[in-house]
């Protein structure tokens, strides 16, 4: 039986807990330079995975990938001032290329809203013009002070969102269909600032509704938090770049005959596997690995698994192991790999709800959120006074939902909640 591996347990010491298993696991390295980051292969493989699945949803809505300039003219970020007070202390400023000053400085992108939008006024002119959809596929840097893998990188990957939109209702259900969770903004603030315009068919100038939204990297700190425990990662089947490893308990021909097998066929079944026969390898070190790693399902084959026709399964995210018969497997994993999906994505509601309290008062929500969970409180009871409050104590709001999660109608609707947290 494969031994828990050596991890600082998330209960003693969380943060510990979380370098321990981004190590182990073979996540990612700290880079040369403060604060950046080596994605290692595996650890890139998750990043992959979520950039493929976002990718393919972000295209059926007909969105376009483009690519904007890794340099942006300092001028450009005057334009949008209260945008880009927020990054001014994190701001990485080129001022010397080829061995001279340059005229003007320019900024190594902390976010493209500002380039991307100097294009969208070029671009947009008439409601010919609109929806304007475009995504991009890029990295951003921001000079953190307090870096920690995947969640505070002062690099990072990401996706940007920028769309242009008639009407602010064409706006708020693109936003809604696309990204819900994690749209950024929506509304008028960069068309103003970049007087966006466009010819309405009445024949009016017109400013354009705009949505903006991203995800990052940051998501593998997330999926290890939310979903590893003291024995190491465990990644959701739907998600996992390797969702089977088939292991090779001893290195007897036989044995490496039939985990190639029972490899080829569930790859020509459309399961993502991988064959460890690496038999020079003690065992046991090899089961720990792939249980630290995450990956969903171990087949483990024996020469007594052999005799009797036979595989050990055991399964990461409920635990467990059961000997199953070889000629099952195919018919027997699509199922498995769907009930671990579920049951995943069940005990991580689960934590999100009995961590979230429904509060009526600000001192409430701090002491909520100082507890390391999430309190949603009213709208109309917190206000912009309330977040200046809240922010002296380090909790801010995460983000603004309607009163059953949805993308509210307008930022001052009736019975849009609050949902606030602590800022790490």
């Amino acid at each position: 039986m494969a031994k828990a591996p050596v991890l600082t347990p998330r209960a003693d010491d969380f943060p510990r807990w979380y370098q321990d298993l981004i190590n182990k696991a073979e996540l990612a390295d700290n880079g040369p330079v403060r604060g950046s980051m080596v994605i290692r292969p595996y650890g890139y493989g998750l990043w992959e995975r979520m950039q493929q699945e976002m990718d393919a949803r972000i295209k059926e809505t007909g969105t376009q990938n483009a690519y904007f300039p890794v340099l942006i003219p300092q001028s450009y970020l005057a334009r949008e001032a209260d945008h880009v007070e927020g990054f001014a202390p994190e701001l990485a400023v080129v001022t010397h290329g080829g061995g001279k000053e340059l005229e003007e400085p320019a900024v190594v992108r902390p976010t493209s809203e500002m380039i991307i939008n100097e294009y969208f006024a070029k671009w947009v002119q008439s409601y010919r013009d609109l929806p304007l959809l475009i995504n991009q596929w890029a990295n951003v840097v921001r000079w953190e002070l307090r870096p920690r893998l995947f969640l505070r990188t002062s690099e990072f990957l990401w996706q940007e969102g920028h769309t242009a939109h008639a009407t602010y209702e064409e706006a708020r259900d693109f936003a809604s269909h696309i990204h819900r969770e994690v749209y950024e903004d929506l509304g008028q603030n960069f068309a103003k600032a970049f007087n966006t315009r466009y010819l309405s068919r009445e024949g009016r100038q017109e400013l354009v509704w705009q949505t903006s939204w991203g995800s990052t990297t940051r998501m593998i700190g997330a999926l290890v938090m939310m979903h590893g425990d003291d024995n190491g990662l465990r990644v959701p089947p739907n998600l996992a770049q390797i969702q089977v490893v088939v292991l090779a308990i001893k290195g007897d021909e036989p044995v490496l005959a039939k985990v190639r097998e029972i490899g080829d066929r569930l790859k020509a079944a459309g399961v993502r596997v991988r064959v460890d026969d690496r038999t020079d390898i003690p065992f046991g070190r090899r089961a720990v690995d792939w249980e630290l790693k995450g990956v969903p399902v171990r087949i483990e084959v024996g020469p007594r698994d052999l005799e009797n026709g036979t595989a050990m399964l055991a399964r990461r995210i409920p635990g467990g192991k059961e000997p199953v018969a070889v000629d099952a497997l195919v018919g027997l994993l699509p199922g498995v790999l769907e009930e671990d999906q579920a049951l995943l994505l069940k005990q991580s509601r689960e934590r999100r709800l009995s961590r979230t309290s429904e509060v009526s008062t600000i001192e409430e929500a701090v002491e909520a959120a100082g507890a390391g969970g999430w309190a949603r409180i009213p709208w109309a009871t917190l206000g912009e006074e309330g977040e200046a409050r809240l922010a002296e104590h380090a909790v801010t709001v995460r983000c603004l939902v309607a009163e059953d999660g949805s993308v509210p109608e307008t930022e001052d609707a009736p019975g849009n909640v609050a949902v606030v947290a602590r800022a790490y």
